[in-house]
């Protein structure tokens, strides 16, 4: 499984634009432990714009 950690949306993009479509998009956080729940992930994601609303949100 290939994986990359963002911290700003273009880095983001980047990172999925190298990994390739689709991907998942989830927060990294020590303060929360069950990510899902808070909205925290986001799966299926297709596009570069798709990447983006998912990191703004």
């Amino acid at each position: 499984m290939k994986f990359k950690v963002a911290s700003s949306e273009a880095e983001a993009v980047q990172a999925a634009e190298e990994i390739g479509y689709p991907v998942v998009l989830k927060v990294v956080s020590p303060n929360i432990i069950h990510k899902f729940d808070v909205g925290g992930v986001r799966l299926d994601l297709h596009t570069a714009e798709e990447v983006k609303q998912a990191y703004q949100e």
